[in-house]
Formats: structure tokens, sequence, C-alpha cells
């Protein structure tokens, strides 16, 4: 018999083969342009039986048992090989700069080997040399230094596509393969052996360190670049693994290109791009080389790589003692290369952590050399902050310097010291008067919050001569009605303003015809037709319209939200047994707000000054150049078009001269920048282009958002596309300044501006400490009742979740013994908080360490009385500890608060960065009540305190895995250093890294999102929200009966669920239809199949456009499906008809009940409209469908699910057991943690998992886009940059 590491190999070589049939397989479909000989004639000799006839005899096994699960095992690893393989090259394909079709195959290199134990390698070689020379069509003898380690001659496969025009780059492909964490062959006949494989790949995305895979863009150049990663190889990857396997193609590239300049085969720039493909995916890396500017800093890192592989021994994983002595090594290493506020403390431990341990490392550092907002600078040296040149002068129209100073003496006598906030305002308002009519000017605000961004815009516009149009969106309500607020009542008398605000969101709108019909029955008015509703204030005596919106006052406003809960559900009964759930048409936002607004102009000719807020969620894309944005041009009667429509502008401009479109926390939503390009050109639209000859009107264009820390950032956020992923820009910084100002070209609106940024880098504190909490815990999933094992999910959450309470609660106890004013904790795990609150007031039984009325919870959950109270100024700084999520927070200040503790979260980090960067500052404003109840004013003079909590988990099984630990301590500590260079920059300006000048800047995704309205979400949402308020020991019992009985009722009422599709055409071939599969199963694995398929003969081998394969199962896209969702109900059935009576009962009365949270309110209505029926129609079986419009449904089904999905004797399919781990292990599978379909998991049919509204569930945008850094599951690849040697 063979030994394991002989068999693995064999494994090994047999998946190449198969992964390879599938890249071929697409090139040929592909439109690339094919030679007439391509070198394939090996792969067209001979058939997969072939192959696992030579695997078996190498295999060398007797039983027949044995021999027939390898069979089965071969058979599923080329199935799954074809599914991988093809991706890969059809997606590389696809994302390549040009159509395929402008690509000539130059040379392809595409090895076939057998698998075998032992072999002639001196003869393989020379073998191969030759036939690599004429592959690239070179005379003369090879060179045999090409087959050298780490040369091109070794590679698993290259393709150069040579593009047909000279102004295009030349691509270069090289693929590697591995068969990484392979166990042994399996029953693929049974489903557990594709649960297995299932699981084992959840472990694999769930055992990866969660700060692994961080998406960074680079920008600038100069990037000093750790060479250490060619020492650590060993350590941190073993042969097999995807690490190494980048490595080895990154060096394949580097030789390469290296070899084909010495041979003058250059010309012209390559985009190269090394790709590992394992079955658990794909690691990328692409770097540009001979390009004609300054070097690529990715070909840097390539051949960083590439010299990695080339020098490294290999390290057995059994030689535990070398292993060991390289992982001391790479640890002490990674340990000097900290910036050295922390090298210095690390090197203060006593002792080395031992490899596969628990880790615990605190490091504390105080800020030092940071500006506070108020800081007084003299006037000289406020003065000399402002910078000057040519771009400055041309947007200023004159000295930038004169144009400030000028603003500023308005608010500081010349001489006097100058606070930093207001030089920051002085230079926006200078800004903005520098605007020229007819012309569109643009500012980008990238001050620290709190810095008085919209404070600022709101000051020019009030002392603005004239009238003017103030559109103010942002992402949250909160903040919006804020700027109404501090725009239409003066904050001093209470007076109205006279400045008439407009406000509305979905919500509203879709409660406003209840609202009315209930007023109306209780005698309030006449009745009218109503369909929306807006807020209007800031003019006393206002007349209001009369039409189909109703105009509410702001406490009319909250007691309508109050009441209903807005749901746009009706429900239609469409036969005996089916009913359809369909959301009213509703106007939209924007639209109301603009046709609300003209009416209000109209009736009130006296107002002149206009501000209208929204949230930048009312904005979608409708195509063909269009967004609802457009529908802010209801303002007129007529559209720009028209000659009436010219005539009522030119009326428009002499009443309202200054247009003003203000898009503030821009990165908070993904429409943000999309809102941005669709602004810029809707006012050049409406007031600009109209009007070249005679400029009537002075329009504005405000971008603003605190996370986007300076130029280089905000024009590289708003140029990444349509759609783009969360991600880390890494930029060069002008090092640590106050204050700067730069005018640069950025492209916005389909044209180049100028747009003057006006950036500061303060915080509001005399001193400030942070402190940093790293723990990497062990974990070691146990059994589960049914003796099968834990999943990592459930390992951590029933070890863990009591420690981390603990941990958390220590940290504010800390807090409080340090005689803290008042404590904000930060998580975002809504029913964690409620577990902390009852952990801190003795509500688990355990000694209270404050009183009930001293903690307070600011999240989603809590209802909007309750909320307002908690924030008033009376009541906010009676409470010692705020328990919040960053949503919970937004738009409230509490200058009381003295110490800030943040759980990192372990799921979507760059997100998690970017909330960071906003919750610190959340300690800031200047009056407060102490304890004593004296008043201070010093709010922003405290001395603060950060606590950064960051908490992962090393799951393991019995036999510790030292490589898996370094590479978690690794990317926990770069997490570590881009959490602290994150800050740094936000508060100074530059990362604080000791031997580069960067900007860290986490900044969200961009894509115009979808609307969903899923049955599925309510259901959730109902489920998810009876939690959160069951864990609230504060609510009463009766109400906790109540929600705990319907939450059970409803789990089980609403547990069978399907999702329907019908294909729009006949032809479409699907996954998830069993025939297909298995017409596609033959191609791949069956044993008469050719090894190089023809897919002009055979189409129905090459995988569908919406077919995917990055691991063992199929990823379909639902794009152009007829979808929707189904509840069934079996009402016939006693105890079921006798349930759903119960619960509909208990729905309503949680609906009806306004002491409840309104999320739970909502989500109660929702299925309380999903049951309803008549009386004696409940009783019977029924189903709810709702149709489901979203293209962006994404479907999981096992790769291989044909061979065991058959009927068994009595004509029943196959049992799957456990039902919840096949859904948790298929959803890890669409890289979600939340949100997977279905909500509660009960199968039918073939086990699947679905999500809807994700665009890239695969993530192959960052495994194929040229601006992210590199993509590896192993390695976070920004150590390389972070972590680049002090000195």
């Amino acid at each position: 018999m063979l030994d394991k590491l002989q068999q693995y190999s064999l494994w090994g070589q047999a998946f190449e083969i198969a992964v390879k049939r599938g890249v071929l397989l697409a090139l040929l479909a592909s439109d690339i342009r094919k030679p007439e000989k391509m070198g394939l004639e090996p792969w067209m000799d001979i058939g997969t039986a072939d192959v696992y006839g030579v695997l078996a005899r190498e295999l060398k096994e007797v039983d027949p048992n044995l021999k027939a699960r390898s069979r089965e095992t071969v058979r599923h690893l080329f199935q799954l090989g074809m599914g991988l393989g093809q991706t890969a090259m059809r997606e590389y394909l696809r994302n390549l700069k040009e159509d395929a079709e402008d690509y000539t195959i130059r040379a392809l290199w595409c090895p076939l080997q057998l698998p075998r134990v032992s072999a002639d390698f001196d003869h393989e070689t020379e073998e191969s040399l030759a036939q690599f020379w004429a592959v690239f069509g070179l005379d003369g003898l090879p060179d045999r230094a090409l087959t050298g380690k780490g040369f091109p001659a070794r590679a698993d496969f290259l393709l150069w596509l040579e593009p047909r025009y000279e102004k295009h780059d030349q691509e270069f492909l090289c693929l590697e393969f591995s068969l990484n964490g392979f166990t042994e062959s399996a029953d693929y006949g049974k489903p557990t052996a594709h649960l297995d494989e299932l699981r084992r790949y959840a472990w694999f995305v769930d055992s990866r360190c969660v700060f692994s895979r961080v998406c960074a863009e680079v920008s600038g150049e100069g990037f000093v670049l750790s060479p250490h990663i060619k020492e650590h190889l060993p350590a941190f990857t073993g042969r097999d693994k995807p690490l190494y396997k980048l490595c080895q193609a990154a060096s394949y590239i580097q030789t390469t290109m290296r070899w084909l300049d010495s041979k003058g085969l250059v010309g012209r720039p390559f985009n190269t791009r090394a790709l590992s493909i394992t079955q658990n995916g794909f690691e990328s890396l692409a770097a540009k080389y001979f390009r004609t500017e300054s070097p690529d800093p990715r070909a840097m890192l390539m051949e960083s790589l590439g010299r990695a592989y080339r020098e490294t021994n290999k390290v057995p994983d059994y030689a535990e003692d070398e292993l060991d002595e390289h992982i001391r090594f790479a640890f002490d290493q990674i340990r000097k290369a900290l910036p050295k506020a922390m090298s210095k403390q690390f090197a203060e431990l006593r002792e080395f952590p031992e490899p596969g341990a628990s880790v615990d490392f605190n490091f504390s550092e105080d800020v030092e050399g940071f500006y506070n907002p108020m800081q007084a600078l003299k006037w000289d040296e406020a003065l000399s902050q402002i910078d000057s040149d040519a771009a400055l002068t041309s947007f200023f129209k004159q000295d930038s310097k004169g144009a400030i100073t000028a603003a500023l003496t308005e608010r500081v006598s010349p001489g006097e010291p100058v606070p930093l906030r207001d030089l920051h305002a002085s230079a926006i308002v200078a800004g903005m008067r520098a605007s020229t009519p007819g012309q569109l000017t643009v500012l980008g605000l990238e001050g620290n919050p709190g810095i008085g961004k919209t404070t600022a815009v709101v000051h020019y516009l009030r002392e603005a001569p004239g009238g003017f149009l103030f559109l103010y969106v942002s992402p949250r309500v909160i903040i919006n009605d804020d700027v109404t607020g501090t725009l239409s009542c003066d904050r001093e008398t209470k007076e109205p303003t006279g400045i008439l605000t407009v406000t509305t969101n979905s919500k509203l709108i879709g409660a406003a015809k209840a609202w009315h019909e209930e007023q109306v029955k209780n005698g309030s008015g006449p009745a009218r037709k109503i369909d929306s509703a807006v807020v209007a204030e800031g003019v006393p005596g206002l007349v209001h319209p009369d039409g189909s919106t109703l105009i509410l006052s702001p406490d009319q406003k909250e007691e309508l939200e109050l009441i209903h809960t807005g749901s746009r559900s009706t429900k239609l009964s469409e036969t005996e047994r089916q009913d359809r759930i369909s959301d009213k048409a509703l106007p939209g936002v924007l639209q109301v707000l603009a046709k609300t607004s003209r009416s209000l102009l109209d009736e009130n000719p006296r107002v002149a000054q206009l501000v209208l807020t929204a949230a930048i969620q009312g904005y979608r894309e409708l195509g063909a150049g269009k967004s609802t944005l457009n529908a802010l041009a209801n303002i007129f009667r007529n559209p720009v078009t028209a000659t009436a429509g010219i005539e009522e502008r030119r009326a428009f401009a002499q009443r309202i001269p200054t247009i003003v479109v203000m898009v503030d926390e821009l990165t908070g939503d993904p429409a943000g920048a999309r809102f941005v390009v669709s602004a810029a050109r809707w006012l050049e639209e409406q007031f600009i282009r109209p009007f070249q000859g005679e400029p009537l009107f002075r329009v504005i264009l405000v971008v603003s958002d605190a996370s986007l820390g300076n130029e280089v950032v905000i024009d590289r956020y708003l140029n990444s596309g349509e759609r783009a992923p969360d991600k880390i820009l890494v930029a060069p910084s002008a090092g640590r300044r106050p204050f700067r100002l730069a005018v640069t070209p950025v492209r916005i609106g389909g044209a180049t501006r100028p747009v003057l940024h006006v950036m500061t880098n303060s915080y509001p504190a005399a001193k400030l400490s942070v402190d940093y909490r790293v723990r990497l815990n062990v974990v070691t999933p146990g059994n589960l009742p049914d003796g099968g094992m834990q999943s990592i999910r459930q390992a951590i959450a029933e070890q863990q979740g009591e420690a981390l309470v603990t941990n958390v609660v220590a940290e504010i106890d800390r807090a409080l013994e340090a005689s803290a004013d008042q404590i904000i904790f930060f998580a975002q795990d809504k029913a964690f908080l409620r577990a902390i609150e009852a952990a801190l007031t003795g509500a688990d039984e355990k000694p209270a360490i404050l009183d009930r009325h001293q903690v307070a919870i600011l999240d989603s959950s809590v209802t909007a009385t309750k909320r307002k109270a908690l924030i008033a100024d009376n009541h906010r700084d009676t409470v010692k500890v705020f328990l919040m999520t960053s949503s919970g927070a937004r738009g409230i200040s509490f200058p009381k608060t003295d110490w800030i503790i943040a759980l990192i979260p372990r799921f979507g980090i760059e997100a998690a960065l970017m909330e960071v960067a906003q919750l610190i500052y959340r300690g800031r404003g200047k009056k407060y009540v102490d304890d004593v109840g004296k008043v201070h004013t010093d709010g922003d003079w405290k001395n603060r305190r950060l606590v950064m909590l960051m908490q992962d988990f090393l799951p393991q099984d019995l036999e510790p895995e030292p490589r898996q630990w370094l590479r978690q301590v690794s990317d926990l500590l770069t997490f570590l250093v881009l959490l602290r260079s994150t800050i740094h920059t936000r508060i100074t300006g530059d990362a604080g890294l000791d031997r580069q000048n960067l900007a860290i800047v986490p900044v969200g995704g961009i894509g115009s999102e979808e609307m969903l309205s899923l049955m599925s979400t309510h259901v959730r949402d109902f489920l998810k929200e009876s939690d959160i308020f069951l864990r609230d020991s504060s609510s009463d019992v009766e109400r906790r009966g109540l929600v705990s009985n319907a939450k059970k009722y409803a789990f089980h009422l609403f547990s069978k669920f399907s999702l329907d599709a019908t294909a729009q055409q006949s032809s479409m071939r699907s996954a998830v239809r069993l025939g297909d599969l298995e017409q596609f199963t033959i191609r791949a694995s069956a044993d008469n199949a050719p090894l190089l398929l023809d897919p002009t003969a055979d189409p129905e081998s090459v995988l569908p456009e919406n077919l995917y394969c990055v691991g063992p199962f199929w990823l379909e896209h639902w794009q152009d499906l007829d979808k929707q969702e189904r509840f069934s109900i079996e009402g016939w059935l006693t105890d079921v008809g006798s349930q759903v009576q119960k619960l509909f009962g208990q729905l309503w009365r949680i609906h009806s009940d306004r002491g409840l949270p309104s999320k739970l309110r909502a989500s109660a209505e929702e299925l309380y409209r999903m049951l309803a029926r008549e009386k004696d129609e409940a009783t019977r079986e029924f189903s709810t469908v709702k149709t489901l419009k979203s293209p962006s449904t994404w479907l999981v089904v096992p790769v291989d699910y044909a061979r065991f999905w058959k009927t068994g004797p009595e004509g029943r399919p196959p049992s799957l057991e456990d039902e919840e781990a096949w859904r948790d292990s298929l959803g890890r599978c669409l890289s979600a943690t939340r949100n997977v379909l279905p909500v509660i998991p009960r199968y039918a049919d073939i086990p699947y998992a679905a999500i809807v509204g994700e665009q890239d569930p695969a993530r192959l945008d960052l495994v194929f886009d040229d601006r992210y850094v590199a993509a590896s599951n192993e390695l976070n690849l920004l150590n390389t940059i972070l972590l680049a040697e002090q000195g």
C-alpha cells in the first residue's frame, strides 16, 4: 500500500487534469482567436477512462469496496474540476480590458502528465523543455535554465494573449492547481459524503482569519514592501496550500517576463495574472510589467513572492522541530516590523506564545501631536496653514489666502487666535463664494467628524443674498431631521427662521393613507385622496396646498410613526388555495419632495429659501442614463426641453438664483457615489446648459464625507465605476497636518471638473489614549446531540459567547474603576448588547455592577419614544453606560463621554473599520452636566480613552496546526496595524507608520442597491426581533409571554418554504434541474468521455453563462428567470389550524402594541398579512406567494448532487437528516452569514441555499479586478506594506 502522502499526490495529479480540462474547454469555447496548431495533441489522444485506469493502477488498491469508492471519488473530482476550470478561464477572459475576439493566442503551455508515483524526471524534463521551446516558437537550442525551480518550463499552465491593436497591452496568465486539504476517497453515491465536503469548505471559509481577506486598492508610487515574505514562506504555508501555489505562479510570471525581455519579445506592457485554483476556490495576484510610467508596486510584490518560492526549501508538515523554528523566527520578525510604539511593548512580553495556543496581547499608546477642533492657532500660524498654488488661485479667482482671510475676518478679528473649526468654516464659505453663475462649482469636504462641514454650508446659505434651493441628502433620516431642525428654527429664540424645510421618507409616505383615514374617522379633518406625506416647517402661517400629500408638523410625524409601521403589503386571493402578496406602488421620495415643494412655493409666494432633505437610499438607477434623481425636475411643471420649461426656470431664477446640493456621508450607503454622479448631470441639465449665453443660476455641488480623508481617496472612490466592493484605500499622505487645501481635477458626471478639497485632521480631546486588546482563542468543535461534529460557528457561540461577555464587562468595570464620567460600548450584535446589559445590571443572576437606570441601549430595536427620551439633554448625562450599535449612534453627540469601547466585528472588516473612524468621534460637544449636577462647557477638551477589542478564533482539530496559528496571529497583528493606521489617518492625516507616509482609508462599496421586500425577510426579522426582545430583562412578563408564544408558532407555521422559478426561454439549462446536471455529469466524468471536449460539437459540455463553480457547489445566477417565494400552510391539520388562529391573534396584538419596538411591530404586521384569510378558508391547506423581482438572486446546490439524489425503492428521495447543517454549509458557499434562504431549514427537494440582493457572492470581482492588491484566502498580503521592515 502507498503511504498517505503518495496517495494525496496521485489525487492531486488527477485533480490537475480535471481542472485543465475545464480551462481548455472554456478557452476553446471563447471568442479568442486561435492559431491552427495549439499543441494540444496529447489531450486529443486519450479519454477519462485512461486517466481513471492509470490512477487505479498507481493506487494499488485491492479491496473491491475501496476500489469502487476511489472510482466514485475520481469521477466526483472530474465533475468539480470541470466546473472550476471553466469558471476560472471564462471569468478571466470576461475581465480582459478589451473584447475576447480582439486577442490572439500567441502561446499556450498546458502539458498533460498522467498520475504517477515515480517517473524518469530527467527524461520528462528534456521532453518538456523541447515542447515548451516549440510552443513559444523559438529557434535554436532550448535554454535549460527554463527548467529550474520557479522557471516557466515547469509551470502547470501559461497563456500569452496578443491584442489586435497596438495601443492595447498584452495579457499573460499563469495557473497553478492544488487539491489542498484532501482527506481520502469517499462514497459519493450517498448524501453524507457531499455534506462532509461542504462542511470542510465551510470550515475552510470560517477557519481562515476573518481579517485575512481584506480588499485593498493601492494608489501612488514608492511603497516600501516587506522583503521578509521570502524568509517566512515555509512558516506560513505548506507545499499544496493556496499561498504557496500563488507564490509559485508569481515566480513563473516573473521569470517568464525576464526571459521574454531578454529575447526581445516584449514590445509593449504586459498585464499579468497569477491564479491559484484549489477545490476551495481561487487565489489571485495581478501586476503590470514594462509600463511606461513608474513601476507597478504589485510587480514588486509579485517579484518578492516569486523569489520567496525559488529560494524556499520545503519544510514538510511532519518536520515539527524545523517548522517550529521557522514559525518562531517569522513571529519575531513580524514583531520587529510593528510600528515602534507597539513593537517596544511587544518586546516586553515575558514569553514567546506557544504556537497553537490562545494568544492575548495588550497595547496602549497616547496619540501625540494631534489638534483639537477648538484649538486656537495664532493668526499668522493659521494663515500659514492655507495652501497656495496655481490651481487654488484659479478656483478662487484670487490668491487663496486672500479669499479665505476675507471670510475669516467675519468670524475672528485680525490678529486674534483662530480656532481650527473657524479656519475650516471660512475655507468652505470662501469656496462657495467663489462660485460663478453658469458653472458647476464642486467642493469636497473631507474634514474629520464634528469639524462643522454641514454647519459651514448652512452659514453660507443663511448669509447668501437672495433665495436658495438647498437639497441635502445623507444615508440617515435622523441626520436629515437634524439639518431641517437647524435651518427651520432658531436655536436660541426657538422661533421659525422663515426658511421653508421639507422632508419625507418612504416610511412616512407608506403610512400617510392609513394615518389620514384614522384622522377622518376621529373627526380631525375632511376626507380626501391621500398617497403621501411630508414634514414642512420654518415658515410661520405656511399655507398648505390641497392635494394628495399631507403636510405634517414634526409632532404629527412623530405621532404617525408611533402608530403606523408603513407596511406596503397587500394580499389578493388568486385561487381557493393560493394568495398573492404584492407591494403597493407608492410615489418616490424625491418625486413627492419636488411636487410638494412646487405646490408650497405656489401657495406661499414670499418664500424664497427652500431646503429639501432626503435619504440617499431613495436613489435608484432606472436605466437609459436615468435615475430616481430625475424626479426632482417635478419642482417645475414643464420639462427643460420645452420653451415653457425654459421660461419657468427664468422666473424661478428671479426668486431662487442659488442652487446647492450637498451629499453628506456618501460612503454610508452604496448609492452615495452614484448619487453624486447623477446630481452633477442633473444640475448641468436643469440649471446650466440651457442658459449658456445668459447664466442665471449659481450652482454648487458639495460632496462631504469624513471617511474619505483626502483628495486622492475621494477621487479614487468617485471613479471606482458603477459597482465596487468595500475596500481599504492605501495612498501616499501629505504628513500630519491639521488643515489642508487642494484643488484637483476629478471626473464627476461625465466631465472632469476642478474640485476644492477642504481637509482637517483633529480630535475633540485634550489627551487621547488608545488601548488595543488582541485575543486569539483556540476553539475545538465538540459533538452535537445527534453525534455529528459542531460547525465552527456553533463551537464559537457555545464556548466563547460567555467569555466574550465577561471580557467586555471587565473592560467596562476597568473604566468605572478609573472614574470614567460616561462610557460608550459599541457592538454590531443587538442581542449581544442585551447580554451585556443583563451582566452589568445583575439580571443574569450575577452581582450587579450598576443600577438599571444607569445603563441604556441605543439601537434600531429601541422604540422611537424611548430613544428620544434617552438622548434628550436632561436624561443623556444621567446614563453611566450607553450600549449601542454604530447605526444607533448616528447623528448624536455625547460630550460627557470619556471612554469609548468598541468590539470590532468579525465580518465586513472594511465596513467595520469605516465605522470605527466615525464612532471614535461620538464623544464630542461642549455642554454637559456632571454627576453632581454641575454644568460644564468643555466637552471637547476632556481626556478621552478609546479601547479597541479584537477577538478572533482559531478552530482546531485534535492536532494543532502551527501554520494556521501563525497566519492568524500575523493577520490579527496586521489588522491591529490597519486599525491603528485608520485611527491615526483620521485624527492626524497620516497612518503613523515609522517608515513611510501613507493614508489608510476604509471606504464602503459602490452600487445602486435594490429595494427588497421579501416575505422571507419579514419572517427572519420577526424571529430575530422576537429573540432580541426576549433577551431584554426589563420587558414585562405578559409581553414576553405573548412574543415567546408567537415566535414558537411562527417558526413552525412558516417552515414550509420554496423558491419557484420559470425560465423565460425553454432552452435554458440549470444546475437545479436534475436532468440538465446529469447530462453535464456524463460529459465531465463518464468513463467514455474524451479528455479534450469540443465545445462546437458538444455545446452542453460548456457551462451556461449564469453558472459558476468556485468550490464544491454550483452557484447559479437567477437573473433572467420568473421567480417567486412560496410559504405553504397545512391548515387542514387540526393542530396547524389551531396554531394559525392563535398566531393570527398574537401578531395583531404585537402589531398594535405601541410599547413594543417598531421593528418587531412592523414584522408582526407583515406576517399577519401573509396569514390573513377568510375564517373558513384559514383551516385549509393554502400557499402565500410573492413575485421575486430582484435580478440579483443566487442559488447554490452541491456540485455533484446528481450522484446521490436518486429515488429509493419506495419512490422517495434520500433522507438529508441534518437539514440545518445542509442550509448552513451551503449558506457559507454564498459568502453570507445572514439573509440566507430558506430562513427555517426544511427541504422537500434538492438541498439548496439562496441569497437575494447580493451582486457578487463569489467575490469574483475581487479575484479578477486589476485594481486590488491581491485576493488570497491564506494571508493578508497587506502585510507586505504595513509590516515593511522598520528602521
